[in-house]
């Protein structure tokens, strides 16, 4: 608790009722000293507070009851040549036993539905001009204290679908002169299916209840050569990652917004705006340039005693290239294609440097 005192006295000691939440005197209480009232959550002090949250107690112990995840894996390595391998590598992960945070005071049947007409805009997807469906609680269920339930995600229908399954494959290669390369392809993506529960917990919007991208696979690749008689090691690493998701939030006038439902949402004003996301499961976007990389790595060998050090530096993006790795995502409509910020990149890769390192083996 936080209050003002002034020690009238000077004794150091609070010589007032330090729990009377009221101003105190001395002439009003008797008091030598000056304590001030009380103030904001100060009033509170000592007592408790009514929680909002209330857990189902089946989820609290038991057997089987907590969150789980289950991976499995199989590889299979084959040689095709003398020194050359390829190894092919299947791996799935999956997750169970969920819990949702259920508003008790909410219920999907509070919720007006209304849609959004996107932008015709040859850079949207399918050049827009599709519907977006969106969802408002009514005016008089709107502003209440949320009372939320913990429970399992079952209780309103089938358990969510939620696993990563990807495939990696792998070459690699050691030739006689002493070069070695490996190189691969890595591909997957995560699957989560909610559309059964998602719609009776508090809200009945589905519209990214399901996720289901498409497989948009890396590639990666290094090579090593020690340059013999002078031992120097030359090492380089290319990546090639798929460019990165994009987005475009929008913000409609409200008034457009009153026109579509009937009514502006609940605490909207009309001279405000919404922002809609126009991209969704649906309709995704993804940047045009992929990231292309190449690292190098120069190293003279020492060889002492049993042991080896190599001294050198290694290269970071040595072509220098400036991939953009992320994209303003407030989308500006035609005709503000030139001038607008909507897609203009806000980081790109790291420029080119450059790290000298020591390395020991004993």
């Amino acid at each position: 608790m936080t209050r003002s005192w002034t020690d009238n006295n000077g004794n150091k000691v609070v010589d007032c009722a330090i729990l009377t939440m009221t101003a105190q005197s001395p002439t009003t209480t008797g008091h030598a000293d000056t304590c001030g009232a009380a103030t904001g959550n100060s009033l509170l002090f000592g007592n408790f507070l009514p929680s909002t949250t209330t857990v189902n107690p089946d989820i609290l112990g038991g057997w089987g009851v907590r969150p789980y995840d289950w991976q499995i894996g199989v590889a299979v390595q084959q040689e095709v040549l003398p020194r050359v391998s390829v190894e092919v590598a299947y791996n799935r992960r999956w997750w169970g036993n969920y819990t949702v945070t259920d508003n008790v005071n909410q219920s999907p049947d509070m919720f007006d539905r209304y849609t959004v007409i996107a932008p015709s805009d040859p850079r949207l997807p399918k050049g827009g001009g599709y519907e977006i469906e969106l969802w408002t609680i009514k005016p008089e269920f709107g502003g209440r204290t949320p009372q939320n339930y913990v429970t399992f995600e079952t209780d309103f229908g089938p358990a969510r679908t939620h696993y990563w399954h990807g495939v990696e494959i792998t070459g690699n290669a050691r030739t006689r002169w002493g070069l070695t390369f490996q190189g691969g392809s890595s591909m997957g993506r995560t699957v989560v299916d909610r559309c059964a529960t998602l719609p009776k917990i508090d809200n009945p919007n589905t519209r990214n209840c399901k996720t289901d991208p498409p497989v948009r696979p890396n590639f990666r690749g290094s090579a090593a050569y020690t340059v013999p008689k002078v031992d120097v090691l030359v090492s380089t690493v290319m990546r090639f990652t798929p460019s990165p998701g994009l987005a475009a939030g929008y913000l409609y006038p409200n008034s457009y917004i009153q026109e579509r439902l009937g009514r502006l949402p609940f605490g909207q004003q009309l001279t405000g705006n919404t922002n809609v996301a126009l991209l969704d499961n649906n309709h995704r976007m993804y940047a045009e340039r992929h990231h292309r990389q190449v690292d190098m790595r120069f190293a003279k060998i020492f060889r002492l005693a049993g042991k080896r050090a190599d001294l050198g530096i290694d290269l970071y993006n040595i072509l220098n290239v400036n991939t953009p790795v992320g994209y303003d995502g407030s989308y500006d409509p035609p005709p503000a294609v030139d001038g607008g910020e909507w897609l203009r990149p806000t980081a790109i890769v790291q420029p080119r440097f450059a790290r000298f390192n020591l390395t020991v083996n004993f």
